[in-house]
């Protein structure tokens, strides 16, 4: 029977689903201005037998959504800049964004998945929208650590260290999945992440 509490690992906080030690784990990363109860629901439907471990984090980061509502972030976004390029009809392309945030959140991050796959014999990564791009290279870095990854509506970031990180995964399973009507994370620049991780 799975139990679930929230727990602290690192400096991050975490709603946990404790189940089968000798099943997966999965950690779910939310996106931009949701929080760890966003995927939440997914277990039920991932893993209906209810067995497995369950890590959904939630970003250390608050950010405003106005009427008085606020969300989680893993690493800050230049809102201005995305408005801009949504009323030019354009998208933001993140490639070349190598900010030390997002880095930094990946390092953090790294250590503690780190911990939580030391503990199973298969850990999985999946990630929506800002909590994918950061899943994107998690999985990588953390090389035979990770099983393999789900990417929600991700988007190519950081390209230069995302490729120094591919080898050591060849064979690696992801599923990645993107709507082709977002009006904030490109379509073309999805599928620029899709080739890439094929190509390694």
């Amino acid at each position: 029977m799975s139990i679930k509490d929230t727990i602290q690992l690192g400096d991050i906080d975490f709603l946990h689903i404790k189940g089968d030690p000798n099943k997966p784990a999965v950690c779910l990363m939310h996106g931009y201005g949701a929080n760890c109860e966003d995927l939440y629901p997914l277990h039920e439907y991932m893993a209906p037998e209810n067995d497995w471990n369950w890590y959904f984090p939630n970003a250390p980061l608050e950010v405003s959504l106005g009427m008085m509502m606020s969300g989680r972030a893993w690493f800050p976004i230049d809102m201005m800049e995305l408005q801009r390029a949504m009323m030019s009809g354009k998208h933001r392309d993140f490639r070349k964004l190598s900010s030390p945030d997002f880095i930094q959140m990946v390092e953090r991050l790294e250590k503690i998945f780190l911990q939580i796959s030391n503990k199973y014999k298969k850990f999985f990564l999946v990630g929506f929208s800002q909590g994918a791009m950061l899943a994107s290279h998690l999985g990588l870095r953390l090389k035979e650590k990770v099983a393999g990854m789900i990417l929600f509506s991700s988007n190519l970031i950081d390209e230069e260290n995302l490729i120094q990180s591919m080898k050591g995964n060849e064979g690696k399973p992801f599923f990645q999945s993107h709507g082709e009507q977002d009006p904030l994370l490109g379509f073309d620049v999805a599928q620029a992440l899709y080739e890439k991780l094929i190509q390694a």
